[in-house]
């Protein structure tokens, strides 16, 4: 593939993605190329498949899949959720937690319109009780109250990997909950080069949080 020099290409994610992912997944590319232009929105997965649909974003990256007439859609990732823990912490001596290791213990939980919430709550469901002292509306908070001590949290691995393991620690969470990351382009135009060179950094760099070898 050739590489595009120029262009301006526009990018629409959920919120765990845009915020802190996506920056530092194309930053080095953008450096390289300081006449390509990029707009970054985040967004609810629902809207992103409105904007693909109207060609207002040349790439949504969504949590939900989007059958429309006017989008393609892929899923590019499937990832396991994981348990934020403060690192001083006694739960971080353990390897795995699973629901009943956080039976009273205080719960930050996503927004009731996070995607996220609701396959996390099935997980409890039956299990042990959510002890939910903190509801942050995106993940990268529920991150930043885990960090300084508040609680633990259940969020997508990318939304903690910029925090030091002297702040916040990653466990894997059981039972396990995964969930798809469903890459749109509009289908009513054919993709530009650049947004194809886009489209696969973003694949290559959501593959070390890959579940699913056959996903792609």
């Amino acid at each position: 593939m050739r590489e595009s020099r120029w262009g301006q290409v526009t990018v629409a994610a959920f919120p765990a993605l845009a915020m802190r992912f996506l920056p530092g997944a194309l930053s080095p590319f953008l450096a390289e190329r300081p006449d390509v232009r990029l707009s970054l929105y985040s967004r609810t997965s629902p809207r992103i498949g409105d904007l693909t649909a109207n060609q207002q974003v040349d790439i949504g990256l969504t949590l939900l899949p989007v059958e429309h007439p006017y989008v393609r859609s892929e899923v590019v990732a499937r990832f396991a959720l994981v348990c934020a823990v403060p690192a001083s912490h006694p739960l971080t001596a353990k390897s795995v937690l699973h629901a009943e290791d956080l039976r009273d213990e205080r719960f930050i939980s996503l927004g009731r319109e996070d995607r996220s919430r609701f396959v996390v709550d099935m997980a409890f469901q039956g299990r042990v009780p959510q002890n939910i002292q903190i509801e942050a509306q995106m993940a990268e908070s529920a991150c930043a109250f885990v960090a300084n001590g508040l609680g633990i949290a259940i969020v997508p691995p990318f939304a903690a990997k910029e925090y030091s393991e002297d702040r916040l620690v990653m466990r894997p969470f059981e039972p396990r909950v995964t969930m798809d990351i469903w890459l749109l382009v509009p289908a009513s135009r054919e993709p530009s080069m650049l947004t194809m060179e886009i489209a696969e950094i973003i694949r290559s760099s959501l593959a070390p949080f890959n579940t699913s070898a056959s996903s792609i």
